[in-house]
């Protein structure tokens, strides 16, 4: 199939309901700018933190949509309310709040313009928002002359109002990606890190260090534990490094407890405390916020550092129940471990 048809060379296509009109009609020309929008944000979407790429996807789909919409002809086409782009906003400020990002808020407060280049996501977010405002002004002057629908103008207007604040969602999530790295690399020089008092209490002391015959031995006795509650669990335990040693998933364990028991494992070797400890510490205000945002952490229980002589040498991670089941399971293994 080729991909010309020729049928476009005078100049002309076609509306949703079939009429034919001039490529310079109102509704293609705003529809230009609009897929212009949605290219931009294809390219921002494949640099965009993991947490950001399904928003960005469907605020794609929603400008295709749009698109439906303005060249709908006599066709009937639903545009969606400016609310639903509000309630879009609300939820990600309310995720990202400008007082955690003191550059943000500092943009804010004195009234400056926000200048893009904090990371190559938000830039190319701004530019979809530049090129937005730009399918706004065009709509404007082509609804004061009643040759396009005018609630396409609120509408464009709120949709850059949301490009900014994913780009301002980008922003923070390069900063806690940096931050995070900073602190990972700067923990990794340390054995024996303890965040606060209590943090880093769970462990057992080896007299060896972390190999392969005693990460079974935590396997074994975790695959037991589970036995008796009656949950298929995956188990997984790293060395000091983060590097996976040994591993196993029982018959019947849910699918995504399989990237879930190693994150556990990881973040405990790597904040060298209890994972439910870190579900603590990334809660608003505390030390750890924003941490939660990264893709690479499991921040909730069923993560144990394993110690040797106060030296983290290990952890172990448990995924496939409840909360209080993967913990359980993780900390059973910890209290026979010292028969092994």
């Amino acid at each position: 199939m080729r991909i010309y048809t020729r049928q476009g060379d005078r100049g002309e296509t076609h509306l949703a309901d079939g009429s034919k009109v001039s490529k310079d009609h109102p509704a293609i020309v705003l529809n230009g700018h609009i897929d212009k929008a949605v290219s931009v944000l294809g390219a921002a979407r494949s640099t965009a933190p993991e947490v950001l790429k399904e928003e960005i996807k469907a605020l794609q789909e929603m400008l295709m949509s749009l698109m439906a919409f303005v060249a709908r002809g006599s066709k009937e086409y639903e545009l969606p309310g400016v609310e639903s782009l509000e309630s879009k906003i609300d939820s990600i400020q309310e995720r990202y709040p400008f007082d955690c990002y003191s550059k943000v808020l500092d943009v804010f407060n004195k009234g400056k313009f926000v200048v893009p280049g904090e990371s190559l996501c938000e830039s190319l977010l701004h530019v979809a928002r530049t090129v937005v405002r730009e399918a706004e002004r065009y709509a404007l002057q082509a609804a004061k002359k009643q040759a396009l629908d005018e609630r396409l103008v609120p509408f464009l207007n709120r949709l850059s109002d949301y490009i900014c604040v994913l780009a301002i969602a980008a922003v923070f999530e390069d900063f806690v990606s940096r931050i995070t790295q900073i602190v990972m690399r700067e923990l990794a020089k340390y054995g024996n890190f303890n965040l606060n008092k209590t943090g880093g209490g769970a462990g057992t002391m080896y007299s060896k260090g972390m190999n392969l015959d005693l990460a079974l031995k935590f396997v074994d006795a975790a695959t037991k534990r589970a036995s008796e509650i009656g949950v298929p669990m995956v188990i997984a335990v790293v060395d000091e490094s983060g590097v996976l040693t040994a591993y196993s998933r029982m018959d019947g364990a849910l699918l995504v407890s399989c990237d879930l028991a190693i994150k556990k494992a990881k973040t405990a070797v790597s904040l060298r405390m209890p994972t439910d400890k870190v579900a603590e510490l990334v809660q608003p205000g505390k030390p750890l916020y924003g941490l939660q945002s990264d893709s690479n952490l499991c921040c909730f229980g069923g993560g144990f550092p394993i110690k040797k002589d106060g030296k983290v040498i290990g952890a172990i991670g448990v995924s496939g129940g409840s909360v209080e089941e993967d913990m359980d399971v993780a900390q059973y293994a910890l209290s026979v471990s010292s028969a092994f």
